[in-house]
């Protein structure tokens, strides 16, 4: 499969799961496997992490588009060999 066809298939299937288009910090720790807390380190050092929008005012929220994070799952998805005994 094509990464194309994972992208689309990811984000239908986040799409359905969320019911959303712009999924919150939470959401995106469980997609992502990591805390809140590490989310909010890697936006302050702007590490890794798909593209985001943030609200406007001092305490904006920030919202990450499900086709953004799609694509970051798939075009970061680590790929291992298979090990042989």
């Amino acid at each position: 499969m094509e990464n194309k066809e994972q992208i689309e298939l990811l984000y239908h299937t986040l799409l359905a799961k969320y019911r959303k288009l712009v999924s919150d910090k939470k959401e995106l720790s469980i997609e992502l496997g990591i805390s809140v807390s590490c989310i909010n380190y890697r936006i302050i050092k702007g590490l890794g992490l798909p593209s985001y929008k943030k609200g406007s005012g001092k305490c904006g929220r920030i919202g990450f588009p499900i086709i953004s994070v799609s694509r970051f799952i798939v075009e970061n998805n680590i790929k291992v060999a298979d090990f042989v005994w």
